[in-house]
């Protein structure tokens, strides 16, 4: 009898283990099939990584085992349990992989792309000498209308008007309304008008006549030393100054073009300033080493200053190259500092 026992164990033990053998292929073979779809599905653009299209889908094999190799059918059922979280697991595993694998893909791109275009030959200017125009007088500034037909230049406290003809440029006028060297020339987009600041602490709005003469419209008086710098918005109802005298001034325009807020957090001259894409965040830099960033807040649209940042040496020139990107010129080291 013990030995009938024997045989017994012995042959239930046997089928067991070759259960064990059919259910291990089956997990494998059920593993190769997830992984194949895994990778058409990362393959397919229009459909990168849904995770939902998993979570629809069971994610533990059916096992058809023969009913005979087990009494228990609740043992079945259990081990499939047993094997699904071990299945959802590498399958997470997968996709993290997938994932950074594509991440890590895309970035080599871009960075392959700036590679190459820093591989790029830079251009070379060339001096057209039949094109050039002699000037003796200090020239601390020049513009160009948007429709690259006319070209100003300071000549000390005049501005030269030119216009372009045949590629040829032609004076056609001088303006001598300014009483001090001109420092800073903006063109209008959206009419046809231009703004200049002046040494003599003013800031004069131009513009054409019926007979195409600039004349002046508006001179805005607040400023108590040199106007550096003026900037226009997108909708070209702000005008925004730096002077000598360490202030920002803010003019809009109602009927008349008024003075409707000063800043002065800066400590010394303010060179440079700069709107982003938006007109909504302006940047100033000066001879303090200091660069301001400010942003129109409130109902009463009041531009208020929310960051201060000191840099090594004072910068003269700043420009936004985006909506939260800007570079700054440094005179002392001439250099360029981007900053987001």
């Amino acid at each position: 009898m013990n030995k009938t026992i024997g045989l017994t164990t012995d042959a239930y033990q046997q089928k067991i283990v070759e259960c064990f053998e059919v259910v291990q292929n089956q997990i494998e073979t059920s593993f190769n099939k997830i992984y194949s779809y895994l990778d058409s599905l990362l393959n397919n653009t229009s459909d990168l990584l849904n995770i939902k299209t998993f979570e629809n889908q069971p994610c533990a094999p059916n096992f058809d085992l023969p009913k005979a190799k087990f009494e228990n059918t609740n043992f079945s059922q259990q081990l499939c349990q047993d094997v699904q979280p071990l299945i959802k697991h590498n399958l997470s595993n997968q996709i993290i992989l997938k994932d950074q694998s594509l991440n890590e893909t895309q970035t080599n791109k871009e960075i392959q792309s700036l590679t190459n275009k820093s591989n790029m030959k830079p251009f070379i200017y060339q001096l057209i000498s039949q094109y050039s125009i002699k000037q003796f007088e200090w020239c601390c500034a020049i513009t160009i209308n948007k429709d690259c037909t006319t070209l100003l230049a300071g000549c000390d406290k005049q501005i030269k008007v030119y216009e372009f003809k045949q590629g040829m440029a032609k004076q056609t006028q001088i303006l001598s309304e300014h009483k001090s060297r001109v420092y800073t020339l903006n063109f209008m987009k959206k009419s046809n008008q231009f703004i200049s600041g002046s040494c003599d602490k003013s800031i004069i709005i131009w513009q054409q006549n019926q007979n195409n003469q600039w004349i002046s419209q508006y001179i805005l008086n607040g400023h108590t030393n040199i106007v550096y710098c003026l900037i226009l918005n997108n909708n070209e109802d702000l005008i925004v100054s730096g002077s000598d005298d360490k202030s920002i001034k803010f003019w809009m325009k109602n009927n008349q073009w008024m003075c409707q807020q000063t800043i002065t957090d800066h400590t010394n001259e303010i060179f440079g300033l700069s709107f982003n894409q938006q007109s909504n965040r302006i940047v100033s830099c000066g001879g303090d080493k200091l660069i301001l960033i400010m942003e129109e807040q409130g109902q009463n649209k009041q531009w208020v200053v929310i960051q201060k940042i000191t840099v090594e040496q004072y910068g003269f020139r700043v420009c936004f190259i985006d909506n939260n990107m800007f570079a700054l010129s440094n005179v002392t080291k001439n250099r360029y500092l981007f900053l987001r």
